[in-house]
């Protein structure tokens, strides 16, 4: 069947007006214009040819990656909350949001971020190369976002990730091990689950030192939370601007 009449049917009228079929003879004269798959209505915006390939366009591969971050972040959260459900853990406490807490966590955070700018300007070839697969990443995952698709990205890693590695994982390890043997475990795990290359699971065992003492020393999860969504933010949109990505839009001052 030609696609014309095919999108002709009465199946697509019924989506709104459509132009007539055109004939199938082939005019030399006629311009051709793309290809219209989602309908022929003035109403439907014509997608490029990399829809008739099968790609999907950028804006909805970019959503999806953000999406499909957040929830895979949230879930560990709500892993984190079972395991401290299923182990008499009681996280409201830990969970008490103060002005002390935030600022806290603020503070904790630059350090990090001092550390990743002194990162970004050493020579030293195992971060150089740590350096290059952390751009690779950031551009494949996240290529064309904007700060605020990083802000809750980093909200989500912040509240996931420390739900479950501080706050139902450290306490069971301290309990079983000790205080900083539980601390060193976990921090392992987590370097373990950020292991891109040797060099980065050092750094992320000794960030997860860091958040273990965080949670430990104030008993409190708001500070290491705050911590870790300010880093990973301005970590995201460092990174990003520093790969030179023609398409990101920095926030605005």
């Amino acid at each position: 069947m030609p696609v014309a009449s095919g999108l002709n049917s009465p199946s697509a009228r019924a989506f709104g007006s459509c132009p007539p079929a055109r004939s199938d003879r082939f005019d030399p004269a006629r311009k051709i214009e793309p290809l219209n798959l989602i309908g022929p209505c003035e109403s439907v915006k014509t997608l490029p040819l990399a829809g008739a390939l099968g790609m999907e366009p950028m804006e909805n591969r970019k959503a999806q990656t953000v999406a499909m971050a957040m929830l895979f972040e949230t879930g560990l959260g709500f892993v984190g909350v079972l395991i401290a459900w299923a182990a008499g853990i009681n996280l409201a406490n830990q969970l008490t949001v103060s002005m002390d807490a935030v600022l806290r966590g603020i503070l904790a955070a630059m350090p990090m971020i001092v550390l990743l700018i002194a990162f970004y300007e050493s020579t030293w070839q195992p971060l150089v190369k740590l350096r290059n697969e952390v751009e690779k990443v950031v551009e494949e995952l996240f290529v064309g976002c904007r700060w605020f698709e990083f802000a809750l990205v980093s909200i989500a890693a912040g509240f996931g990730e420390e739900i479950l590695f501080r706050g139902a994982l450290q306490p069971l390890a301290t309990h079983w091990t000790g205080p900083w043997i539980g601390v060193l475990v976990v921090a392992l795990l987590f370097g373990l689950a950020h292991a891109l290359t040797p060099t980065y699971f050092i750094a992320a065992t000794v960030i997860g030192i860091y958040f273990g003492w965080l949670a430990l020393a104030y008993d409190d999860l708001v500070a290491p939370i705050v911590a870790h969504a300010v880093y990973d933010f301005v970590a995201l949109v460092f990174i990003q601007f520093r790969a030179g990505r023609d398409n990101f839009l920095p926030p605005a001052t």
